[in-house]
């Protein structure tokens, strides 16, 4: 796994799309791993639950949801009437939908940019997802994002530029603040988890 994250280490940085086979090569291959190291975390789950009840959210983008860790979260928030599960792994997506006890209310895309036209008073959620995105492509998505979310959480662990290690994969650090701002959103709230320090951005 090591030689895998410096090989894609160095193509993400220097080949942009040209590595897209690469990144959904290891977040398949990946997709047991997270399932098997965080599928059990639910620090989060009272905070975004608060959000969404507190601001009549009735439609929620699980903004690469991996193997649906917030899954548990969705099934509870019967207010919601759509909720689509975001990620670029078919491997995660297949855990995810096994978990599901109910799927009518469930739309499951593999790729971003084919959601359209998503219902008003809509949230989008990312945790630790737009943090592996490079500056390169990161605004294709982001403006993707004020397309289809009237509200944007963020939780990224990355609060400053990282130092690439063998137990890192590729992160970056983004501004997030000025990032939304530029886009016509602004920071209605923030707090912290743990360590981890969330924000919640609304369309102006």
């Amino acid at each position: 796994m090591y030689l895998y994250k410096r090989i894609f280490n160095f193509f993400i940085r220097k080949g942009g799309y040209s590595v897209k086979f690469l990144n959904k090569r290891f977040w398949d291959d990946y997709a047991g791993k997270l399932y098997e190291q965080y599928d059990n975390e639910n620090k989060d789950y009272a905070v975004i639950s608060e959000l969404i009840q507190s601001n009549n959210i009735s439609s929620c983008i699980d903004f690469g949801c991996g193997p649906g860790r917030l899954v548990p979260l969705w099934e509870e928030l019967k207010s919601l009437d759509t909720i689509i599960l975001y990620d670029i792994s078919e491997a995660s997506l297949k855990i995810a939908l096994d978990k599901l006890n109910d799927g009518r209310r469930y739309i499951f895309k593999n790729n971003f940019f084919e959601i359209k036209n998503n219902p008003a008073n809509s949230i989008l959620i990312s945790n630790r997802v737009l943090q592996h995105i490079p500056p390169a492509q990161l605004m294709k998505y982001v403006h993707h994002i004020a397309d289809v979310a009237d509200y944007v959480y963020i939780n990224e662990s990355i609060t400053q530029k990282p130092k690439v290690t063998k137990n890192s994969f590729y992160l970056y650090f983004h501004n997030y603040a000025e990032l939304f701002n530029s886009i016509s959103y602004k920071l209605v709230q923030q707090g912290m988890i743990g360590e981890q320090h969330w924000y919640l951005f609304k369309r102006k």
